[in-house]
């Protein structure tokens, strides 16, 4: 199914600002073809206790070869112990290694919601930031360690002492400074020397779910977005960064995005739970536009009585901290969980962003798996991949030696070889999760 999504000629106006134009054209992308026989290589498994394991999944280049890798982690329900980390070289004729130790020098067992995968010291190899979580309520926070790549070894290991649980996390430099720094979404910062060594720092914020990150009024330095900040139904918000090094405690609010899809008819009672934001140019006009992953926080959904909903909402920047809002996104909205990690790609090498969704139960709904083609226009081929559901359930029949998962599944598109292929991870009720890799070749 294909779906033309036209930017809404309404103009938003945000914190006394003016409104603006969007704009048109017609998808020129072409539904993903998969290809005639796939290749279902089981790449790992762990062994199985109580408590169920939640999985994520991230991609990066550790080697500076040009070798692609899969990051597999997670985190245990109600449990402060971490689960291994793996780490898996992906060949381009299926076959997967497993690399951890040679990456991160031995095995690392470790409670984390979100890798960040980014170069911190400049030398054209990916790092590893793994930022501490724990779904324990009144328990002591986990710490973070941070990889750092050694051209010819494995990364360097610093261990980050100060406590955190992190939500979200992303790699943006906050000090204007030129190295990646690292922000997470609930009060903590590390300010990177260029070398990979952070500084630990605390800023004032009201909790939000999700962070991302943009110059969003060309102003030479990156702003902040949080969303879902908790204190209002209309709580997603722009952030200027204007403090130094020595001072980073100090955020200004300068931007509110227009009210979340779940919050559009309520007044009184905060409904919409945006957990989480991308930033790219999707229509070529020089200045970055943001998308935000809501789900519905309805009484009949948080009570179980009814199925999960999500929404998509990409918000077309026009410039002094002006939104308009894209219309038409609906079939994202269909019984799911939120993607909790959306990915920017470029799925068709036209050289315009495009959108993966990848939700955590991606083993249970095809609505989860979506390809979003952008024509630079401000269109969008709009595909639920049920091929993905596909490939999960023939991995699981080819392997069944593995406990078949419930609820908790992730699958990222990852490129090998000028091909599109599949990395995908699943959790179950007995902490148990496997990884497979499937050479899908999908062309657009």
């Amino acid at each position: 199914m294909k779906l033309a999504l036209v930017i809404s000629a309404l103009a938003v106006a945000l914190t006394g600002c003016g409104g603006g134009g969007g704009s048109g054209g017609s998808s020129g992308s072409s539904t993903p073809a998969l290809a005639s026989s796939s290749l279902l290589t089981k790449i790992g498994t762990t062994g199985s206790t109580s408590s169920a394991f939640i999985p994520t999944l991230v991609s990066g280049e550790f080697a500076g070869d040009g070798s692609k890798y899969a990051v597999v982690s997670g985190w245990y329900v109600n449990d402060l112990s971490g689960p291994p980390v793996k780490i898996y070289k992906l060949n381009s004729d299926g076959s997967a290694l497993d690399a951890t130790v040679a990456i991160l020098g031995s095995e690392f067992s470790f409670s984390v919601m979100y890798p960040v995968v980014a170069d911190f010291n400049n030398d054209g190899i990916d790092d590893i930031f793994f930022p501490g979580f724990t779904d324990q309520p009144g328990t002591p926070n986990n710490p973070s360690a941070v990889f750092i790549s050694r051209k010819g070894q494995s990364h360097q290991r610093y261990d980050l002492t100060d406590p955190i649980s992190a939500h979200a996390t992303i790699a943006v430099d906050l000090d204007g400074d030129g190295d990646l720094d690292v922000i997470s979404n609930q009060g903590h910062a590390w300010i990177n020397n260029g070398s990979g060594v952070f500084t630990h720092r605390k800023y004032s914020n009201s909790g939000a779910s999700g962070v991302c990150a943009g110059d969003f009024n060309n102003t030479g330095r990156s702003q902040l977005v949080f969303t879902d900040s908790y204190d209002s139904i209309q709580d997603t918000y722009i952030y200027e960064v204007n403090a130094t090094y020595a001072e980073f405690n100090n955020l200004t609010k300068v931007a509110t995005l227009p009210v979340s899809y779940f919050d559009k008819d309520s007044t009184t009672q905060e409904l919409s739970h945006d957990v989480s934001c991308i930033v790219a140019d999707f229509n070529n006009d020089g200045r970055p536009d943001i998308v935000i992953v809501s789900a519905s926080n309805s009484p009949a959904i948080l009570a179980g009585t009814s199925p999960p909903q999500s929404y998509v909402q990409v918000y077309i920047n026009q410039g002094n901290y002006v939104f308009t809002e894209l219309s038409g996104l609906s079939t994202y909205n269909s019984n799911t969980l939120s993607s909790y990690t959306p990915k920017v790609m470029d799925f068709n090498n036209d050289g315009k962003p495009d959108i993966w969704l990848g939700s955590v139960n991606a083993w249970q709904n095809n609505n989860s798996n979506q390809f979003w083609v952008n024509d630079g226009t401000g269109l969008f081929a709009q595909q639920a991949i049920s091929k993905v559901t596909t490939i999960l359930d023939n991995f699981r029949t080819l392997h069944t030696d593995i406990t078949p998962v419930g609820n908790y599944g992730v699958a990222l598109p990852i490129k090998i070889d000028g091909k599109w292929n599949l990395v995908f991870t699943g959790g179950s009720t007995t902490r148990q999760h496997s990884i497979g890799y499937a050479i899908t070749q999908w062309t657009f």
